[in-house]
């Protein structure tokens, strides 16, 4: 692993060993130097001695050629084991002596070599003069030594350095093992510290200090550093939420106008998403008729300008306009050079809608406070010491107030001074609105003005306003008026009791007639029935065929009579019956009514439709007359038709149920359709459809008695439609209308 790549605490453990390695091993080898040096310098001075000792004591054995005394003495170098060889050489340089003594002589150099000292292959060798007397030569002494000992001595210190240079090694590592935490450990703390605030982006962890060393100097400023980017970076998260959150459009642009940044408030305004704008022109956004507007604002920017508060239009990605106030700002590098614009844009098309709506209820308040017939002011309510209103001032009057009130010039004064005498229930009333908040509408008279006023009185603003806008309009003559009808309704009255007394005493005196003549009536039609039947009896066959035609037709016409004083009698019974409501259920009654009349359809086929019908509080036995009159009616009138087809039904209309019975028989012009609830009144003559003109009289006084209405409709030959209705809710009994004779 390359040493930049290693972690801190093996790269300075490494470094350590290698410089104490190092160090150690310059040592090592100064040593060896000097050892060497020295051990070389000590044997050229041992062995100069020697040399010198031998060639002194060699002279003599020379000077005599005696050279059995010169073996002698070389013998005495057996002393020194390291002395290989050795001779003496004779003043002609001829070998003279050997040592060892039996030593070849061509073991030797030939002849001497220079003399002196030196170190020749690994071997040291001496040419030393024999000289006699100072100044004569006599030969040369040649001595070789091996260099074991020196070798041995180096060795020695090797294995002494090597044991040395391990224990070193040892000691380097486990001190630099103790040592390096003092500078790694604060550096790890450091890199970690980086490394978590790079991977969690976390600004808030901070890094131990382990001392106050450069490296505590330097963790504290990388404290600093971070405490201030954890400042800057919560004030920008701040600025990004806000950003963010923001319902205004903010954007950045580059000097040629190309988004760089866009946030979710431009989103919901202009509709486009941060991918569809960053990186395009901002002129999208333009409407055609303003992209003129992006280069003076870009040219402002440049010169360091800012635009503040532009009220211009855009378009939306759906191609809507909207209006929008801009802000634009430089935005400048760490040199302070411009590098583009933020702005700020704002919706204010609901704002510009409001603003043109509040100008034209500005407007229209104006005209109708110009133009309002009714009298229109603002008044400020004046209070004493105690709280009591006293008096009020007139703040805004409007054309009519003048015309109102007859005063004139009122704004801005007391009604004190206009009127003196003006009621204090009037200030009481207006004191108590400005105070509770409590609106009023009331009349009153101001006889200070000699006028009637319908007021509506409410406050302005808050309590503390005292602030009262009063609407009126003088009803004075409206009074007056209202004086003049009581007196007439006064009078009115009298007179309808009067005419309702004389009309019940009338009817009163109808219904007793109509019942007295129905009774009456009865005895003379029995007795004309009686009698016809005598005559038959008594003629026993003799009465011709004209005759007995005759007598059938005054015994028709007594029944005929008779029918026609029972119906007469009910209709007047039903104006005098008390009307009994309860709960009825109309379909109870159709069935009943229907079984009723079995008789009278033999022979005759019908296809009844029935629909629902809801319960209604009605009388039972009234409500069941009805059912009876118009069924029967549509049996009657349906019996041409083969089949019959008559439907009964309901449904609801206005708070009222509309019951119908229709049929398919042979109807009625409806330009007679007036005459079907007289009493006496029938569309078809007798021979065509029996009855007595009097059935639908009472089904009209009885639904009339029940609050409700009834009619019919029809087309001649094709049916007709007889309906009443009958309230949801009862109403009292209703007042019968006068039936037309």
């Amino acid at each position: 692993m390359p040493l930049r790549n290693m972690p801190i605490r093996r790269k300075m453990m490494l470094i350590i060993l290698l410089t104490s390695g190092a160090v150690l091993l310059l040592t090592c080898l100064a040593f060896f130097t000097y050892e060497l040096l020295s051990f070389r310098r000590s044997m050229v001075e041992i062995y100069s001695i020697r040399s010198r000792i031998i060639a002194v004591n060699s002279t003599a054995s020379l000077a005599f050629q005696n050279d059995a005394d010169a073996r002698e003495v070389l013998s005495a170098l057996k002393a020194d084991p390291h002395v290989m060889a050795a001779c003496l050489y004779d003043k002609s340089n001829k070998v003279f002596a050997t040592y060892p003594a039996g030593m070849p002589v061509d073991a030797f150099p030939p002849a001497p070599g220079r003399d002196g000292l030196r170190f020749v292959d690994n071997h040291f060798v001496v040419f030393q003069p024999v000289v006699q007397g100072g100044n004569k030569r006599l030969g040369t002494l040649y001595l070789i030594s091996d260099l074991d000992a020196m070798y041995t001595q180096l060795g020695l210190y090797l294995k002494t350095v090597a044991i040395v240079s391990v224990i070193c090694c040892l000691l380097a590592y486990l001190l630099s093992l103790a040592f390096q935490k003092q500078i790694s450990q604060p550096v790890i703390a450091l890199a970690e510290t980086a490394k978590a605030v790079s991977d969690r982006r976390d600004f808030s962890v901070r890094a131990a200090k382990f001392g106050g060393d450069e490296l505590g100097v330097l963790t504290d400023a990388f404290n600093q550093m971070l405490a201030r980017i954890q400042e800057q970076s919560e004030s920008v998260q701040r600025l990004a939420s806000i950003v963010e959150s923001s319902d205004d459009a903010i954007i950045s642009k580059s000097l040629d106008g190309i988004v760089t940044s866009w946030n979710y408030g431009a989103e919901k305004i202009f509709g486009y998403s941060a991918a569809e704008m960053v990186g395009k022109s901002m002129l999208k956004l333009f409407p055609p008729e303003r992209v003129g507007e992006e280069a003076q604002i870009l040219g402002r920017i440049a010169r360091g300008e800012s635009v503040e508060h532009l009220e211009t239009v855009r378009v939306r990605k759906d191609g809507k306009r909207i209006d929008v106030s801009v802000t634009h700002s430089p935005i400048v590098d760490e040199q302070g050079k411009i590098v583009g614009a933020s702005k700020i844009a704002r919706d204010i098309t609901a704002k510009r809608q409001a603003d043109l709506a509040l100008r034209l209820s500005e407007e229209r308040y104006r005209t109708l406070f110009d133009t309002l017939i009714e009298g229109f002011c603002t008044i400020e309510m004046i209070f004493d010491d105690a709280g009591t209103p006293v008096d009020y001032r007139f703040l805004e009057v409007n054309p009519a107030f003048e015309r109102q009130t007859g005063l004139h010039g009122a704004q801005g004064k007391l009604m004190r001074d206009l009127a003196p005498n003006h009621e204090r229930h009037w200030f009481e009333t207006y004191g108590k609105i400005a105070l509770t908040g409590e609106s009023a509408h009331f009349e009153n008279e101001a006889k200070a003005l000699g006028r009637y006023y319908d007021v509506f009185a409410y406050r302005i603003g808050g309590p503390g306003s005292r602030k009262v806008a009063i609407l009126f309009n003088d009803i004075t003559e409206r009074k007056r008026a209202e004086a003049e009808i009581r007196q007439l309704n006064t009078e009115l009255e009298q007179r309808v009791a009067q005419r309702t007394a004389q009309l019940e005493a009338s009817n009163k005196e109808l219904e007793a007639f109509s019942y007295s003549v129905s009774h009456d009536l009865r005895a003379p039609l029995r007795h004309i029935d009686g009698f016809v039947k005598l005559l038959d009896k008594q003629s026993n066959g003799h009465l011709d065929e004209r005759g007995r035609r005759y007598l059938n037709i005054i015994a028709d016409s007594a029944q005929r009579m008779g029918a026609l004083i029972d119906d007469l009698l009910v209709f007047s019974r039903m104006g005098r019956t008390e009307l009994r409501r309860t709960v009825v259920e109309p379909a109870a009654l159709i069935d009943e009514v229907i079984n009723s009349l079995q008789t009278e359809l033999q022979g005759h086929r019908v296809v009844w439709k029935v629909g629902p019908l809801p319960r209604v509080e009605a009388d039972p036995a009234m409500l069941r007359q009805v059912w009876v009159n118009l069924i029967s009616n549509a049996v009657k009138y349906s019996r041409p038709r083969d089949p019959a087809e008559i439907e009964i039904g309901c449904h609801p209309q206005d708070g009222e149920f509309v019951f119908y019975v229709r049929d398919n028989g042979v109807g009625f012009d409806m330009q007679y359709a007036h005459k079907l609830f007289g009493v006496f009144q029938r569309l078809h003559r007798a021979e065509e459809f029996e009855g007595t003109g009097i059935g639908l009289a009472n089904v009209q006084r009885i639904i009339y008695r029940h609050g409700g209405r009834v009619w019919a409709e029809s087309t001649l030959n094709h049916g007709a439609t007889f309906s009443f209705s009958l309230p949801k809710t009862p109403t009292p009994t209703a007042t019968v209308p006068a039936t037309n004779a």
